[in-house]
């Protein structure tokens, strides 16, 4: 089989679409031959692109025809507006599919693809180019610098709005992810709403996701609540001696209690702070990976303690992590 051109980034700018749509064009060009040359350019270094015709090259060659090409002769900038002019007005983009291009565009200016980009193609160029506005080359910029696998054609298809996308693209991907896929069964109209209903991960004082068995202990506040508490009587009981009666209650509890003070109460609430924080949940177990495995170091429980935890060997440690 005939070898083709590679394809120029200009002719990248626009989605590649195959299945039915590619097979129909074979068929076609099979029966009928090839009705439209193929777009060529040749740059400074000698090389030939294909800036036109991806897909009439490829059923070409597949058929086993030799395709009809013809050179474009004018400069690389020109070109960029001649592919764009044949690609509007053979497609029917809506503003979102545009504003994709448009920021395609844009990024081959800043230096995305470091060879054949075309100078001083701005934002505002690229947006008057592809009729659109600024904001919407922005949200579609953030949609592909920062969206998930599969949001930029969700867009495209129309399955998710540009500006519904590109709110979702400040997102982790783990969460774009799961959001698009409710979207695409029907289980969320938008992709906001879909994060809107998305739990936050429940994480071990390390960062590593907790295991659904282990999901109440590491959820429960208690711990946290009770800290507070002794926060507050800590301030309490600081306030109370700055007060007049504060240091007559200090004297009266020497003079009764056999040298008990205020200071001494500060103490005991610092060291039940300290009991608190050593004795909660701190990790998954490294040891049976959080399966509450009877006779581990963990006592079955699935997890460990700070204490605990630093006196595990780092090998215990580097294997949690990679599990």
């Amino acid at each position: 089989m005939r070898e083709g051109y590679p394809a120029h980034p200009y002719a990248e700018i626009f989605p590649l679409h195959d299945g039915p749509s590619m097979w129909e064009l074979r068929d076609d060009i099979k029966a009928n031959g090839q009705q439209v040359a193929i777009l060529l350019w040749t740059d400074e270094r000698g090389k030939t692109w294909v800036a036109d015709g991806r897909r009439r090259q490829a059923c070409c060659l597949a058929l086993d025809l030799e395709p009809n090409y013809r050179h474009f002769k004018g400069t690389e900038p020109e070109l960029l507006w001649h592919v764009v002019s044949l690609n509007l007005k053979r497609r029917h983009l809506g503003e979102a599919e545009r504003a994709m291009v448009a920021a395609k565009i844009e990024n081959l200016a800043r230096g995305v693809k470091k060879s054949n980009t075309p100078d001083g193609v701005s934002r505002a160029d690229a947006a008057s180019m592809l009729n659109v506005s600024g904001r919407a080359v922005c949200r579609a910029a953030a949609v592909q610098r920062d969206g998930c696998e599969g949001l930029q054609q969700a867009v495209v298809d129309g399955a998710v709005s540009l500006a519904d996308a590109a709110g979702a693209a400040k997102k982790p991907k783990r969460k774009q992810r799961r959001a698009l896929a409710k979207v695409k069964a029907g289980n969320a109209a938008t992709m906001a709403e879909a994060l809107a209903h998305e739990p936050e991960p429940v994480v071990d004082m390390e960062g590593r996701l907790v295991p659904p068995d282990l999901l109440e202990v590491f959820r429960d506040k208690s711990f946290e609540e009770a800290y507070q508490h002794l926060m507050a009587a800590q301030k309490a009981i600081s306030e109370i001696a700055t007060l007049p009666a504060g240091a007559r209650l200090q004297q009266h509890l020497t003079r009764t209690q056999s040298g008990e003070s205020i200071i001494w109460r500060m103490e005991e609430i610092e060291r039940a702070k300290t009991h608190l924080r050593m004795t909660q949940p701190h990790s998954i177990c490294p040891w049976c990976k959080g399966v509450k495995t009877k006779g581990c170091r963990c006592s079955g429980h699935g997890w460990i303690t700070k204490p605990t935890w630093r006196d595990c060997p780092d090998a215990e440690k580097t294997r949690l992590s990679c599990n």
